[in-house]
């Protein structure tokens, strides 16, 4: 019995052991976060507001939240900086396309046409880092409303 009891506390003191060892590296600095590191960050835009125009005027209105992942923390701030332009480009963009109803399947909104053309504006618009690669990682659309009127 003495053994197994034996045994559990080492167990328990090596999980201890590793536990504040990963504490203070963190602390330390070892956890990252810091300017430049490789820390994904999510930045969420003003909600886009498009109205749906046809032969009889606004027939719906589609509303977006939309949020970007960004590598790192320096293309976080690029992106707080960017966001008016990114929100002028991606309602100019999509109030285009949906009422050339190339986004419109049937009346239904078709979420990944969207996503890729936000993602390509975004790439285009932030651009790289010193490193030439991608800010933009993906578009998340977080909310979608569609309205009929």
């Amino acid at each position: 019995m003495s053994f197994v009891v034996r045994n559990v506390c080492a167990f328990l003191i090596l999980i201890a052991a590793i536990l504040i060892l990963s504490i203070g590296m963190a602390h330390a600095g070892g956890g990252g976060g810091g300017e430049g590191e490789a820390v994904v960050q999510y930045v969420e835009l003003d909600p886009l507001m498009l109205p749906i125009v046809d032969e009889t005027g606004v027939s719906q209105v589609i509303n977006l939240v939309v949020a970007l992942e960004v590598a790192n923390v320096a293309g976080a701030d690029k992106v707080k900086a960017l966001k008016p332009k990114l929100t002028d480009a991606f309602i100019t963009d999509m109030y285009g396309a949906l009422n050339r109803h190339a986004a419109l399947k049937g009346g239904v909104l078709q979420i990944g046409y969207i996503k890729e053309r936000l993602y390509q504006l975004s790439k285009d618009i932030v651009g790289l880092d010193e490193e030439e690669h991608d800010l933009v990682n993906s578009v998340l659309i977080q909310v979608v409303q569609q309205r009929q009127i």
